[in-house]
């Protein structure tokens, strides 16, 4: 990953490590809906690719009744496009998290599950509808990971070796 100051603008922008922990704890608040003992640290490489980039996001299903699995039999691109995109986005994942742990706002168990530490105080009508859909679809995709099945499942569905 290239230094801070070399990044381009865009890209500096949007995978800034604020912003990238602010859509982890999103879904990381998810997974904890479903499952209240915290998200494995194995699956908070997920939901970054599965949200910025924008073809994966935009073929999201609009439910969690929607079984991972099959909605993957159907969206065969996505499931090969998935794992360059994880390998793009985790140097990404990494540098949030080492942001959000050493800013108090998410904490790693003995177990190394990742727990919600505090909010993030960001004045919800400063929100854009681009960002507030990306929230949303965070909650979404962690709820979703946490009703998928077991971790290296998970991994196997999608194409990625643990």
């Amino acid at each position: 990953m290239l230094p801070w100051e070399q990044r381009a603008t865009e890209v500096a922008n949007l995978l800034n490590p604020a912003f990238c922990i602010l859509l982890l704890r999103e879904a990381i608040r998810g997974f904890e809906e479903e499952k209240s003992q915290g998200m494995p640290y194995s699956l908070v490489f997920f939901p970054l690719p599965l949200l910025l980039y924008a073809p994966i996001r935009q073929a999201l299903p609009n439910s969690i009744r929607t079984k991972m699995f099959n909605w993957l039999k159907t969206k065969s691109d996505i499931s090969i496009e998935f794992p360059e995109q994880a390998n793009f986005y985790s140097p990404h994942t990494r540098e949030a998290l080492s942001f959000g742990l050493s800013n108090g706002i998410i904490s790693i168990t003995d177990t190394g599950l990742l727990k919600i530490q505090q909010s993030i105080d960001v004045q919800q009508d400063t929100d854009t509808e681009e960002v507030r859909d990306l929230k949303n679809k965070a909650r979404f995709v962690g709820r979703w990971l946490a009703l998928a099945g077991e971790d290296s499942t998970i991994y196997r569905m999608w194409g990625v070796q643990p």
